[in-house]
């Protein structure tokens, strides 16, 4: 795994970069008393505690230890969590010291509302069944005012079984970075009319579903520089198909796509089902990933739900796919190259632009190019890649490579 990516600025620095530092410091500690005073000396006992005394500027230091309990933020609670650009919430572990484990079997955070709010550095675990995230922000069933300004980074996500590890459903402006995330069964991150998102440096593997969705109307996002592995489905769905409800904003008959503007580039996708599936979605680019030995497909091209009023009758239109190295081996399971619903009209197969792409069937060479079905690959290249260390996960080119200029690692 050898990605060479600048993480992304947040509004954890100022304009100069500098980093932001709370104004106060609230600690929990397992050995603490809810009757504390939130110091070090005199930590709160209890997440739940220490989460009611938030306010702009404040810390929340969860001290290394073992933290059962459910963080609820609800539609019915008048304390949200607002924060503002010069004055952030953080809540996480103590900087340099072991991250605490935050676990419930119905997610350990849900937040209703909120802004300006940092997550980072701890583990979170334990979720278990159906309807539940580990970790939930959402706009509380409102079309007017949407959760924004969130950062997660330095995560990490695991043993969550038959839910989302990280969901998010009307939020803007959010940024998942430098995290290691993965789940038993059920989806890795999953946005819902998301807004400019940015998903960027992590390792999302070894799940059952989908590492990554954008869907519900979700627009301008960026999902780069990741390391995807082990995905028991497409490693990112762009779009999907989403109930009429949950769209964010609400349909506009025959002008909404499930995904608008979501741009995929500079990731490895390795051993996944497929690498992503464009569904209902439009504007939307793969550009310069490196996928090797993908388990069924190369891509998949899905509509929108089929009941819904959708822009182009939900089907994926005007999208691009272009300087990506594809190493497969056909013969390693492989279902076919693609996986495309049978009824996408020709019109909206021309839209999809194929270009530039390198492909490599290591079992059989000269059986690289992938069947057109209706589909156009311009100045594809057939050829091995020549990666320095597959072996080892170094997908870097070699001095001689064929595919200087394309995929993740130059």
């Amino acid at each position: 795994m050898n990605l060479s990516f600048t993480l992304p600025k947040t509004f954890e620095t100022d304009a100069n970069g500098v980093q932001k530092t709370p104004v106060r410091e609230i600690f929990v500690s397992n050995g603490g008393s809810d009757r504390g005073d939130g110091t070090r000396e005199k930590p709160y006992k209890t997440v739940a505690c220490a989460f009611r005394k938030l306010a702009p500027g404040t810390a929340l230091r969860i001290m290394p230890g073992v933290y059962n309990e459910a963080v609820n933020s609800n539609w019915k609670d008048d304390h949200k969590l607002y924060g503002t650009e010069d004055e952030p919430i953080w809540i996480g572990g103590c900087p340099g010291e072991e991250k605490p484990v935050l676990t419930h079997e119905s997610g350990p955070f849900f937040l209703n509302k909120g802004c300006y709010v940092i997550f980072h550095d701890m583990i979170i675990t334990g979720t278990r069944g159906g309807v539940a995230s580990t970790m939930n922000i959402h706009a509380g069933g409102s079309f007017e005012y949407v959760s924004h300004h969130f950062v997660f980074r330095d995560l990490i996500g695991h043993d969550n079984e038959g839910c989302v590890t990280l969901k998010g459903a009307g939020v803007h402006d959010a940024w998942i970075i430098n995290c290691d995330l993965s789940g038993k069964s059920g989806y890795i991150i999953d946005f819902v009319g998301g807004h400019n998102i940015t998903i960027a440096g992590n390792y999302i593997h070894d799940s059952s579903g989908v590492g990554v969705k954008m869907k519900g109307g979700s627009t301008d996002s960026d999902i780069c520089g990741n390391f995807f592995e082990n995905t028991g489905m497409q490693a990112i769905d762009v779009g999907q198909a989403t109930g009429y409800k949950c769209f964010n904003p609400p349909i506009i008959p025959g002008r909404t796509y499930e995904a608008r503007g979501i741009r995929v580039s500079g990731n490895i996708f390795k051993e996944c089902l497929a690498p992503f599936a464009f569904w209902s979605s439009t504007d939307c680019h793969f550009t310069g990933n490196t996928v090797v030995n993908p388990r069924e497909y190369l891509f998949r091209l899905l509509p929108g739900e089929k009941d819904l009023p959708l822009a182009n009758n939900g089907f994926p239109h005007d999208n691009t796919v272009k300087n990506n190295i594809f190493y497969y081996n056909k013969n390693r399971g492989m279902g076919d190259w693609a996986n495309m619903v049978p009824n996408i009209p020709q019109k909206d197969k021309d839209t999809i632009i194929f270009r530039n792409n390198l492909f490599y069937n290591t079992d059989s060479p000269d059986n690289s190019l992938p069947e057109a079905k209706g589909l156009t690959y311009s100045d594809s290249i057939s050829a091995d890649p020549l990666f320095t260390d597959a072996a080892n996960d170094d997908y870097s080119l070699s001095a001689d490579s064929p595919a200087k200029g394309l995929g993740a690692v130059n």
